[in-house]
């Protein structure tokens, strides 16, 4: 937000028009702008969508983005995203040292983070408002293609989940293994009560409260009317919903004693 708001004071411009100005319209990205005021008409906008329960959904909360200038107050299309970060990586919006410096090489970390996919570098790029709306792209610098995908879900996994699927379906030329999911949880109940995650979790010492509801899981929400649902899957393990995270319940002396919440463990509390 600091920097949106120098680059208006330098230029004398809106940021939104900056942004017009200077990226969108010379990379052709049509579809692409910037919330200058929540009563603005955008073309095909999406609305944005809260998971609740084990399947359903609620519209997002209400959020006026243009107060967050230069904090997720852009938009674009999946497709523009994709040019975007193509065109960072080809070098046509950067100098070539700044866009060494922002991707790194297989020898060197950029700013931005990298990941193997089947063998080949990829640096990735992900957003999520925290509100109704996700988005994440990968770019492959030795072979120069991006994928990227946008979701209207407050779902900060989803979209992740999805460019890498995509990325190894295109890179190994073979069909990705869909989620096997369960439709039974054995003896639920064994997994009830309250977890606390390490100081090394993205909110340090937090707690979830699993709970079970005719015979399926739930993570109780702040708001005790709200459950967030954790959905059986074949090998035992769960996916929690709005995170699309695998949750893995882990037993010591014969009871459940921890969960793993992707690679963040927590403690169940006596």
């Amino acid at each position: 937000m600091l920097l949106a708001r120098i680059i208006e004071i330098a230029s004398g411009k809106g940021y939104g028009q900056f942004l017009t100005e200077h990226i969108f319209s010379p990379q052709h990205l049509s579809s692409a702008g910037n919330h200058a005021s929540w009563a603005q008409i955008v073309a095909n906008r999406a609305a944005g969508y809260q998971p609740v329960g084990m399947n359903e959904f609620e519209n997002a909360r209400y959020f006026d983005y243009s107060i967050a200038t230069g904090a997720a107050s852009m938009y674009m299309s999946a497709e523009d995203l994709a040019h975007w970060v193509a065109a960072i990586g080809s070098g046509s919006v950067l100098s070539s040292l700044g866009t060494s410096e922002l991707l790194g090489t297989s020898d060197h970390a950029g700013l931005l983070q990298s990941k193997d996919i089947a063998g080949h570098r990829a640096v990735a790029l992900n957003g999520w408002d925290n509100v109704g709306f996700a988005a994440d792209a990968l770019y492959f610098p030795d072979s120069h293609f991006a994928i990227a995908v946008t979701t209207n879900q407050n779902n900060s996994g989803i979209a992740p989940y999805l460019t890498e699927a995509i990325a190894q379906s295109l890179l190994t030329k073979r069909q990705v293994e869909t989620p096997q999911f369960s439709k039974k949880v054995t003896d639920p109940q064994r997994f009830a009560g309250k977890y606390r995650f390490g100081p090394d979790f993205y909110v340090p010492g937090q707690e979830l409260e699993i709970v079970v509801r005719d015979d399926e899981l739930f993570d109780l929400q702040k708001n005790p009317q709200r459950l967030m649902g954790l959905i059986p899957m074949s090998d035992g393990s769960f996916m929690y919903r709005s995170h699309w995270a695998r949750v893995t319940f882990q037993q010591e002396s014969g009871r459940v004693g921890a969960l793993m919440f992707d690679d963040f463990k927590a403690t169940k509390i006596p």
